[in-house]
């Protein structure tokens, strides 16, 4: 702990509990990322909530779980959105009611984990729920290079990344780029009422496999599954094929093997969750606090500082998000880079108290940018408890 951690502690347990209690929907028992601005239940954001509902010890952390994989399709698959309360308004949008038709990262495995190894009870029908998504996502969107595929890149979370300027319109105008997207929703192929495949975006994203794996492992050890540990172990070490030694940086690849984007972004920095390579993960935590790379004052910049097009206020182009520099603080903490970890909780958690808990802001200068307050960077105190409190560890 430093002593600015120490001395905002309590400020950040405060922050946290009345961010979640505001976006809490009593009715259908999920937090919203934020009730005005983003209304529906999201899937990565509510695995985010379920380990801030554990670490301020209250018990929604497994309603929000058990709400989440409520939503499971009949095929295994879990939505990235769900329409609670007015599923027509999902028609519009989808084609469909209820529910979007694409995914997003899985954080419900390490979700579950944290759950379990902090002994709370879960029914055997959310762990069951846990392992068919998982063997949906390796059975539907395994590709011939041993990555899996995302269609959308909404599946991704990063939605405007500077990893997709093959798709985007040059010079990048976000106007058009979100028609592009909503385009890229009409092209998917579904097949009950969900995308396997995609004419027009399809792309092994590096950031997207690697917390698949890191997922499907935690929940692998935890539920003693032995096929899926096996297959997030072999999807570790494709992952690790697609490290660049110049650049730094895991890069993507086309379904069919051929290079991706090579654009250096945090969330190409990914893998280094499952990452065995000593001097990779040495590269990595370098990196992410120099300020010649990702380093700035209010965490590490969503896209690294020396790319051509890195904007620190526009949206996934340069922006520091909180939930990307959580899972860097998890990285270090499982690697047992503890001076890294603590360093970074003390980055976010600037970020968080200067934005007023903002979506994301300017990693240079802490300005707070999209829906304020945001459910998920009440991971600054998730971390805080991680690095003082040996039970809430990883």
């Amino acid at each position: 702990m430093t002593p600015f951690l120490e001395e905002n502690a309590p400020r950040l347990e405060e922050s946290a509990r009345s961010v979640m209690n505001m976006q809490w929907n009593d009715t259908y028992h999920f937090t919203a990322p934020n009730s005005t601005v983003y209304p529906w239940q999201w899937l990565w954001d509510s695995g985010f909530h379920s380990l801030i509902w554990e670490a301020i010890e209250d018990p929604r952390s497994s309603q929000e779980l058990e709400t989440l994989l409520s939503t499971q399709l009949n095929s295994g698959a879990i939505p990235h959105m769900t329409y609670w309360g007015d599923p027509d308004a999902a028609i519009e949008q989808w084609g469909i009611p209820g529910h979007s038709t694409i995914t997003q990262p899985p954080l419900y495995g390490f979700a579950l984990a944290t759950l379990i190894r902090n002994n709370h009870p879960i029914p055997l029908d959310v762990k069951r729920a846990v392992l068919s998504a998982f063997s949906y996502l390796f059975r539907t969107r395994m590709t011939s290079t041993g990555l899996l595929a995302s269609v959308h890149p909404w599946e991704t979370g990063c939605d405007d990344s500077l990893r997709w300027n093959d798709w985007e319109p040059q010079p990048f105008v976000k106007e058009e780029w979100n028609v592009r997207k909503q385009d890229m929703v009409k092209a998917l192929h579904l097949v009950n009422d969900f995308a396997v495949s995609s004419p027009v975006f399809a792309v092994c994203s590096i950031g997207f496999n690697a917390l698949v794996a890191w997922n499907a492992m935690h929940a692998a050890l935890t539920l003693h599954d032995a096929h899926l540990l096996t297959q997030a172990n072999a999807l570790a070490a494709r992952i690790d094929l697609q490290y660049d030694e110049q650049l730094h940086t895991w890069t993507d690849c086309t379904p069919h093997g051929d290079p991706g984007s090579q654009s250096r972004t945090l969330d190409s920095l990914l893998p280094v969750l499952i990452c065995g390579n000593d001097d990779r993960i040495d590269r990595v935590f370098h990196d992410i606090l120099d300020p010649s790379g990702y380093g700035t004052p209010f965490g590490p910049a969503g896209a690294h500082l020396g790319e051509d097009h890195f904007d620190p206020d526009q949206y996934w182009r340069g922006p520091a998000w909180p939930q990307l520099t959580f899972l860097l603080i998890c990285a270090a903490i499982e690697h047992g880079r503890e001076e890294q970890a603590v360093q970074l909780t003390e980055l976010l958690c600037r970020g968080a108290l200067h934005s007023h808990f903002a979506e994301y802001w300017n990693p240079i200068t802490g300005a707070g940018h999209g829906a304020v307050p945001q459910s998920w960077t009440a991971l600054s105190y998730v971390a805080l408890r991680m690095i003082s409190t040996p039970q809430h560890t990883p």
